[in-house]
């Protein structure tokens, strides 16, 4: 799994630490004596959004996860309910949109039309809550398989990070990808 290693120094730069020495408020393990202890680490890079993060909620990657079915069903309408008002999507091919949901998920059906054929096979997904923000992300990592009109199959390692609002809904995600080359044998139809 070549992509992998590629997922986790992405999820390392989400997590950039701070530069300055400081201890942490959340305890590092045991000591030899059963007692807590805290760890105190200096970090040579400032983050531009936070370096604080818990685990977050299961719920939160058990919806994406709905998501990403219902696009390798190709039924993202079904996946309205988990989606907010508006969404923000920053994809791998630099686009950028922010959109009213109905439209979010019209553009969302239009890109998957292009492919009779698509499956993901998904290597993690981890909740996220960023503490000092007081907001929840899902992070999740594997590989969409997909065979276009003409036949031709091809596959990309994905890496998405996906926010979550305060009313349990996603509203903004980022995507980050990788050409497989070449790509997975499509599964057999059993």
């Amino acid at each position: 799994m070549k992509h992998l290693p590629i997922a986790f120094v992405a999820l390392a730069m989400l997590i950039a630490c701070n530069n300055e020495k400081k201890t942490d408020d959340k305890m590092s393990g045991d000591n030899k004596d059963g007692k807590k202890e805290s760890s105190s680490v200096t970090y040579p890079y400032t983050p531009r959004y936070s370096s604080q993060f818990s685990m977050g909620k299961d719920e939160n990657a058990q919806n994406l996860l709905m998501v990403w079915k219902a696009w390798d069903n190709n039924k993202l309408n079904d996946a309205k309910p988990y989606f907010a008002d508006t969404v923000e999507m920053f994809l791998a091919d630099n686009t950028h949109m922010k959109l009213p949901v109905d439209s979010f998920l019209a553009a969302g059906n239009s890109m998957r039309a292009a492919y009779p054929q698509l499956h993901s096979e998904l290597d993690a997904w981890l909740p996220l809550h960023a503490t000092e923000k007081n907001e929840d992300w899902v992070l999740i990592w594997g590989v969409e398989i997909r065979t276009d009109k003409n036949g031709v199959t091809d596959s990309s390692g994905l890496h998405e990070v996906w926010r979550v609002n305060k009313d349990g809904k996603f509203d903004q995600f980022f995507q980050y990808e990788q050409k497989l080359m070449p790509p997975p044998p499509a599964p057999k139809n059993k």
